[in-house]
């Protein structure tokens, strides 16, 4: 073990030598860094090699080149010399201790990261190739190390055959992951973005020569109502001087590359990638909503994805018909917002202003969907669902006209569902719930509302709504007598029906 540390300990004399010859470190600092060096390395060569030794030695190199370029900013003469090895010598040291520890501890991931990160805040873009390999050699079941060396590839390299092989991979071996089906969706996206950015920037987009085109026909106007008196006329082509061989071929080739050129005749521009990839993610991850759904979330961070979007509402619906989360989820899609530009990442709601006029037509078709959906699956889950979205919205809404549209339409769901006896214990709490909500929202705008059954069972200042409630909540207990949910809202109600403490649950 002394051998290799007096080995290693050589081969930084020096390095430690125009560190002290250029100011940076005085004499007595540079025996202070060989004997605390020398420490480190009898640590970490030590018969059983423990992790926190190379941490332990990573920060101190780490802090010693904080100093020595803090020093260098003060040093003026510094800047007259040449760059030397001190330039890069301390991050070569710690570089060389990152690659020590993977080797010893190949199975923790979090140091291989550290590394990864390291090599990044330095630039190190020829490390981080062979860094990213062995690590993904020696964890190939990671998802996170194949989206990060993907999205290397494709960021800071440019180069995304290389980032769309590595996910292909990692797809290979982990199947069943939905990031890196996500990641990986999202990086043929990512790639049709930046082509349809560049040709809008070069004026080659389908928009942008509509423009021209427009321009074209307005200057064209303009010239002939030009007086052209004193322009000399060139002489027309006639079909004989275009009629060869040379002019045939040149405009076959420039109809081809017109062809290619269009958007909407290219399969890729189109998002061609991008769907094949949901298809084939599908078929590895099935019957998973939330997996699909992340399709559609990603799909809408993009502009002009609305085709796509409902190729993943179709998928659903047909994959998923009788599944209750499933028909709700595409009964809830009439209230996304379309998006016109790739998302910045903000916290803004997914779904449209309740402020804007789309919003009540919005909310009338996933009403109209929901009450189809509860025929066609009529389960108590299904209503469950249905009445989830109506209180929650009524919650949200502030407008008066639509929250009694929904407070009403509420009571006909719960009505309805009673009729098809799917009340279930959550169902019949949702409906003492909202009628006590009723109560409470009733209070102070209008005087309450006692018919003569009501004022012989309860006091005078009982409202409606409560005595509503205390019946469902009677009915709920005689069917679900077991629900302890069930059993404290009737006696809640009945200690507010008497007003002085007491219980009466006759």
């Amino acid at each position: 073990m002394a051998d290799t540390v007096h080995y290693y300990m050589e081969r930084m004399l020096p390095e430690l030598e125009e560190l002290q010859r250029k100011g940076f470190f005085s004499e007595v600092e540079i025996k202070s860094i060989v004997k605390k060096r020398t420490n480190q390395e009898y640590a970490m060569n030590r018969r059983i090699a423990k992790k926190i030794d190379f941490l332990r030695s990573i920060e101190y190199e780490l802090n010693l080149e904080a100093l020595r370029k803090k020093r260098k900013a003060r040093v003026i003469a510094a800047d007259d010399e040449k760059k030397g090895t001190s330039e890069y010598s301390i991050t070569r040291r710690i570089f060389h201790l990152f690659k020590r520890a993977t080797n010893k501890f190949k199975g923790d991931l979090s140091l291989w990261m550290q590394y990864i990160d390291f090599a990044k805040n330095n630039n190190a873009q020829g490390v981080l190739s062979g860094i990213f390999v062995q690590a993904l050699q020696f964890h190939p079941t990671k998802p996170s190390l194949w989206i990060l060396a993907a999205s290397w590839e494709f960021e800071e390299n440019a180069n995304m055959a290389a980032g769309r092989l590595l996910l292909q991979r990692g797809l290979r071996l982990n199947t069943d992951q939905p990031s890196l089906w996500h990641e990986y969706f999202r990086l043929e996206l990512l790639y049709v973005e930046k082509i349809l950015t560049r040709r809008r920037i070069l004026g080659i987009s389908a928009s942008a020569q509509k423009e021209k085109d427009e321009m074209d026909i307005d200057n064209d106007d303009q010239e002939q109502q030009l007086d052209d008196s004193n322009t000399i006329q060139l002489p027309k082509m006639t079909g004989e001087d275009m009629d060869n061989d040379d002019s045939k071929a040149i405009n076959k080739l420039e109809e081809s590359t017109a062809e290619a050129l269009k958007e909407g005749s290219n399969p890729i521009l189109q998002g061609l990638l991008a769907t094949i990839v949901y298809k084939n993610a599908i078929l590895a991850v099935p019957d998973n909503l939330e997996f699909r759904t992340k399709f559609v979330d990603i799909y809408r961070a993009f502009s002009d994805t609305e085709q796509g979007c409902e190729m993943v509402y179709d998928s659903i619906r047909q994959d998923m018909n009788d599944n209750p989360h499933a028909r709700a989820y595409l009964a809830t899609r009439h209230l996304f917002k379309k998006v016109d530009t790739p998302s910045t990442g903000g916290g803004d709601s997914k779904y449209i202003s309740i402020s804007d006029p789309a919003f009540v037509v919005a909310l009338k078709a996933a009403v109209d969907e929901f009450n189809t959906s509860v025929k066609d699956l009529c389960t108590p889950l299904m209503w469950q669902l249905y009445v989830e979205f109506l209180n929650q919205w009524r919650k949200t809404i502030s407008e008066e006209n639509l929250k009694l549209y929904l407070s009403k339409l509420l009571q006909r769901t719960f009505t309805a569902c009673q009729k098809k006896n799917c009340l279930s214990e959550e169902l019949y709490s949702s409906w003492i719930e909202n009628l006590t909500d009723e109560d409470q929202l009733t209070k102070g705008k209008c005087k309450t509302f006692i018919t003569q059954e009501v004022s012989t069972n309860t006091s005078p200042t009982f409202s409606f709504f409560l005595f509503a409630a205390q019946e469902k909540a009677k009915e709920a207990t005689k069917k679900y007598p077991e629900s302890t949910q069930l059993w404290l809202a009737r006696i809640s109600l009945a200690q507010k029906e008497d007003g002085n403490g007491k219980i009466n649950l006759n």
